[in-house]
């Protein structure tokens, strides 16, 4: 699932470059996607200034924020697959998140393994 909010862990943004009017000319532009109402992404439509816009034209890209500097990618010009690329990348970014406060022992594994639902790789021995 993406996420919204202030923090930049796992948080994917995704955006279509289409080709806006500007007055009497025409610029190319990122614009975030329109969603549905169940999450996902209307195939083709932008918000253009606030407004939603139908533009069949230009290509799907993901962003995204490592240690406070964006990083962009395409994926392609279908929504569908899109949307699962940047779901995709919102998992890894949640992940490396994880892992890097375990390493640090900022998170113990278990709970570590219970943010994400998995089991621990191991199991406590209590008797030996």
């Amino acid at each position: 699932m993406m996420r919204t909010g202030k923090s930049h862990a796992g948080r994917v943004d995704l955006t279509k470059y289409v080709k806006v009017r500007c007055g009497a000319s025409e610029t190319w532009r990122f614009c975030p996607v329109v969603h549905t109402g169940n999450g996902r992404i209307r195939p083709d439509h932008v918000l253009v200034d606030g407004r939603p816009e139908l533009h069949k034209e230009g290509a799907y890209y993901i962003e995204w924020y490592i240690g406070g500097r964006r990083s962009r990618d395409s994926v392609g010009k279908n929504a569908n697959e899109a949307f699962a690329a940047a779901e995709r990348r919102a998992q890894v970014l949640v992940s490396s998140a994880i892992e890097l406060q375990t390493w640090l022992g900022m998170l113990p594994l278990a709970d570590a393994c219970g943010s994400i639902g998995a089991k621990p790789p191991y199991r406590c021995r209590t008797n030996m």
